[in-house]
């Protein structure tokens, strides 16, 4: 079967502008209240009503409905979903209006496993679009997916991630995943008037309600930060060209490797992952951690050292370094 995802960087540059000729406004960034009211004028929303249906629980579920609609009401977003394919030269179509968000239909229905994505524009010369305010979205948010036969499928945010266009981490956000999951993607960061391009995406991941809670209540036992790199460890197992730790003590003798490279290792019970180094530029100063220094008093331009009191979840960072290191294997 052929790779059906798409070409990421091509798609991330045409959510900031819309081909009948409006350009994307520079998105103007404000600081996040402390009670996050939602923006003037636009009044938060009310879950949808129907069902609400758990994730397959078994290896051979039935089909999952076609998705039709998208309510985020911390934010104020009530949308049809259409459908989107790929375009000539392999990018992702991107909606032709700015006030409705499309699935990408290369990727699973959201409620099946796998990630299935959901793209929608920041803004036009006329305004916001419909996923102007998808940054504010934080951990633990709703989202709603209705879908054709009436049942909505419940989604909670574990992680809101902004990237480079030039380091999108497509594996990360396109890849299989173990279990139904979602990603909201729109454009994001400064704004570069001479391309009229946003220079960043906005990912939120979701993962479908019974499983963030099971991960919720492992997380309510407060696992040792060794506990969840054994996890973490685990998801990796049976990936391509990953190579699992072979045990026993000294540097490097717990790393996961892709092709023989480390892509993330345990070290003084801080997860540490190799990334860009402008995303480790990104992380730091985030206050997410700090660049990784191997006790040579130089701390490393790609290696970042995730502070284990952060709110990041680790299997989505794991899977960014993995990413960047299959880049490098290709280069």
């Amino acid at each position: 079967m052929p790779d059906r995802r798409p070409a990421a960087i091509i798609f991330a540059a045409g959510l900031a502008v819309i081909a009948a000729g409006t350009a994307g406004l520079l998105l103007t960034r404000h600081p996040t209240p402390a009670m996050r009211p939602v923006a003037a004028g636009v009044a938060a929303l009310p879950a949808p009503t129907g069902p609400i249906v758990a994730p397959p629980p078994s290896a051979q579920p039935a089909p999952v409905p076609r998705p039709v609609s998208l309510t985020i009401p911390l934010i104020g977003v009530k949308t049809q979903l259409i459908t989107l394919g790929l375009a000539a030269g392999g990018a992702l179509q991107v909606p032709s209006s700015t006030a409705v968000a499309g699935w990408y239909t290369g990727s699973p229905r959201p409620g099946a496993v796998g990630s299935a994505i959901i793209v929608g524009h920041i803004d036009s010369l006329t305004g916001p679009g419909v996923f102007y305010r998808l940054s504010e979205l934080r951990q633990g948010d709703d989202v709603y997916i209705k879908r054709a036969d009436g049942t909505t499928a419940e989604f909670r945010v574990t992680s809101v991630q902004t990237y480079l266009k030039d380091h999108f981490p497509t594996q990360t956000v396109y890849g299989p995943t173990p279990d139904a999951e979602l990603r909201l993607i729109t454009c994001g960061g400064a704004f570069d008037p001479a391309t009229g391009h946003y220079l960043s995406n906005i990912v939120v991941y979701a993962t479908q309600v019974k499983l963030a809670a099971c991960r919720a209540a492992c997380e309510a036992r407060a696992m040792t930060p060794r506990e969840r790199y054994e996890d973490l460890v685990d998801e990796f197992t049976g990936a391509d060209g990953v190579t699992l730790p072979p045990g026993g003590s000294g540097f490097g003798r717990g790393a996961l490797r892709y092709r023989r490279k480390i892509f993330a290792m345990f070290v003084r019970g801080h997860l540490v992952v190799k990334l860009p180094g402008p995303r480790v530029d990104e992380l730091v100063a985030g206050g997410h951690g700090e660049r990784f220094d191997a006790n040579k008093g130089t701390p490393m331009k790609e290696w970042f050292s995730l502070d284990p009191g952060s709110a990041l979840p680790w299997t989505p960072l794991a899977r960014e370094a993995l990413d960047f290191a299959r880049s490098q294997a290709t280069n």
